[in-house]
């Protein structure tokens, strides 16, 4: 028979009716292909199976991680079964396992492409609701939901699968058997379903979402958030490099020439075979290569590298660099009668009055230079010691400060430039990267300027206040507490 396809345990390839031994030619690029799987089978178990434990036993478990823990699992799952694959092709394509083995083992590659592109697109969708509706991803991206989604992609998968392992089936001459399509089977209908449930429809929602990412992303122009995105597109890169030539390649099976197609098999067929193996083993290196600190993290044990690689930290899409490029002090208000300028100052009186005693007085010692009482310029700032410090950001960016007054009241500087329902105040917040805190994301429900305030004087920056007031009230406690106001 026609063998590159026909023994491929993902090819949707009916054999012929005289089952052949492979020619010279076959058996030269079967040597290349059985090369390729025993790196592919070493690297992939290996380097997925430390995935898994990492991300499994010795990480706090958040959304990203069991992401990525369920896509490691599925790629593991088919590297795995690789050693059927690994000995037929030593055996000359000749199938020792069975027709169960047949059947389990076309189920686990098929079910393994399907899987990767799914976790794929719940993990694009994911951080396209990140960037976008923050608040709601604060209180709905949860463990057990990202859990529940993982369920329903892996019966997804295993329903997909279940055709392409239904209809193979073992073919036996002479002592020679094979493992593949059976004639019976629809090829032309499985190969359609492939394409546009495992990758075309799968792949628009992920380009979809990336360029809602990006298009959000142009507005902060952010290096930081730019370089968070690598490790996700490169390996939706290396999804779509690995199967675009299998893809391809099956439909010149379903519709070329039959004299063509047999020289196709020879080269394209185990080069798109082994493009497909090579994808599973390639997720692993991409989490650590993919790091911008890589350097650093080849001196720390390899567990430690794919712990840090890996955590949530490095697929987070907001920044922790990001600081506002002015700050000023508030200036005492020009002289002047205006009723808008009264209603401002009886607003700004009425909020400092409500301050509560005991303000100002973090629970942790700041760092500080003794001689003349100021912030060491490039020292990390302890965790918790300014807990009236929040950060103003939008769909996860931050893009200017301010200090909590009082449980409603927030102020910040007029060039801000604060929207109520576009921007939100997180407060509580030490470590942008970090997970354990217990941070607070409230809509501002109103911001007042100062009236005289002259958004365009960049020299002179009078009356360079604004005021918010929060949706909801902020709750206290010794990392989040309001500040001393000095007029």
């Amino acid at each position: 028979m026609e063998t590159d396809s026909s023994y491929n345990l993902t090819s949707t390839a009916a054999p012929v009716a005289n089952i052949q031994r492979p020619t010279n030619t076959h058996k030269y690029m079967n040597t290349i292909s059985l090369i390729i799987l025993c790196l592919v089978f070493l690297f992939g178990t290996v380097g997925n199976g430390l995935v898994i434990y990492v991300t499994g036993f010795r990480m706090k478990r958040t959304v990203n991680s069991i992401w990525f823990l369920n896509l490691a699992l599925a790629d593991f799952l088919f590297t795995s079964f690789l050693i059927f694959l690994i000995i037929s092709l030593a055996k000359d394509y000749h199938w020792p396992f069975g027709w169960f083995m047949c059947k389990l083992s076309s189920v686990i590659a098929i079910g393994n492409m399907f899987a990767s592109v799914f976790f794929l697109t719940a993990i694009s969708v994911d951080r396209c609701l990140c960037t976008w509706v923050v608040v709601w991803s604060q209180n709905h991206r949860t463990v057990r939901k990202a859990q529940l989604i993982c369920v329903c992609i892996w019966l997804a998968s295993l329903a997909c699968s279940i055709p392409y392992g239904h209809s193979r089936c073992v073919y036996s001459r002479k002592n020679f058997t094979v493992c593949a399509l059976s004639l019976k089977a629809n090829k032309l209908a499985l190969t359609h379903f492939q394409f546009f449930m495992g990758f075309l429809i799968p792949m628009l929602a992920i380009t979809g979402s990336y360029v809602a990412i990006g298009m959000r992303m142009r507005r902060f122009n952010r290096a930081k958030s730019r370089k968070s995105l690598r490790i996700i597109i490169a390996i939706i890169l290396a999804f779509v490099v690995c199967w675009v030539p299998y893809h391809v390649h099956k439909y010149i099976e379903a519709y070329g020439n039959k004299d063509k197609i047999v020289t196709i098999r020879r080269f394209l067929g185990p080069l798109s075979s082994n493009l497909t193996t090579v994808n599973s083993c390639l997720n692993p290196l991409l989490y650590v290569f993919m790091c911008d600190e890589f350097i650093k993290k080849l001196k720390q044990s390899l567990f430690h590298v794919l712990e840090t690689a890996l955590a949530e930290d490095y697929l987070s899409f907001a920044t922790n660099n990001s600081r506002s490029n002015i700050s000023r002090l508030f200036r005492r208000s020009e002289s002047g009668s205006s009723n808008k300028k009264n209603e401002t100052s009886a607003t700004i009186a009425e909020t400092f009055t409500q301050v509560p005693t005991g303000c100002g007085m973090p629970s942790i010692r700041p760092q500080v230079r003794e001689e003349d009482n100021k912030i060491v310029n490039g020292q990390n700032a302890v965790s918790g010691s300014w807990p009236w410090q929040v950060s103003l950001q939008e769909s996860g960016f931050h893009f200017c400060g301010g200090s909590l007054i009082n449980q409603n009241w927030v102020v910040t500087a007029g060039h801000c430039r604060v929207t109520p329902g576009r921007h939100h105040v997180v407060l509580g917040e030490h470590d942008h990267q970090s997970n354990a805190e217990q941070i607070q994301v409230i809509s501002i429900a109103r911001a007042i300027t100062h009236p005289y305030y002259n958004g365009q004087n960049w020299v002179n920056f009078n009356n360079d206040v604004t005021l918010l007031r929060l949706a909801s009230p902020a709750r206290m406690s010794s990392r989040v507490s309001p500040c001393v106001w000095q007029p």
